[in-house]
């Protein structure tokens, strides 16, 4: 089964009615997701899509985030709807926020509600990168530890 088809079938469940996918469009994403605007027989929801294998629990760590910057009743934040996987790829689902006919950059909805939720978001945004940075720390002190052994193994031969 496909990654679509898993989030037709967690729609469903989430609605509690047949979900169908109408139209799957891409509303932008950056070197981490990519991100869809999801229109279904139901409405519309967001979908974001990442690697498993090189972003483990990154959509976990997120729902967290959203979960607290929602407590906070300061930021409109998208109803969480369920996270999965799909072979390698992982995702998000989220209800589809209309922000109306211009759409409106995250920063600029942040940029009014920031000063009321600065340690909040820094936390949040914190765990995001620490997961994303621990990714590449492992693969740095791997290297390191690779050249430090074939220095120390290659000043032996000599």
């Amino acid at each position: 089964m496909g990654w679509k088809s898993e989030i037709e079938k967690m729609l469903t469940e989430f609605v509690g009615t047949d979900v169908t996918i109408n139209d799957f469009s891409s509303v932008g994403g950056g070197s981490i997701n990519e991100t869809y605007k999801v229109k279904t027989n139901e409405g519309d929801f967001f979908v974001k899509k990442n690697s498993v294998s090189l972003y483990p629990q990154m959509f976990e760590k997120e729902v967290r985030g959203l979960q607290i910057l929602r407590a906070t009743n300061e930021i409109d934040t998208p109803e969480i709807i369920d996270i999965g996987e799909s072979g390698n790829d992982s995702f998000l689902i989220l209800k589809f926020i209309n922000t109306g006919e211009k759409p409106v950059h995250s920063g600029m909805i942040l940029e009014d509600k920031l000063p009321d939720c600065t340690n909040i978001l820094i936390a949040t945004l914190g765990s995001i990168i620490i997961t994303i940075l621990g990714h590449y720390i492992n693969t740095i002190i791997s290297m390191i530890i690779g050249v430090i052994f074939l220095g120390k193994r290659g000043l032996s031969d000599r």
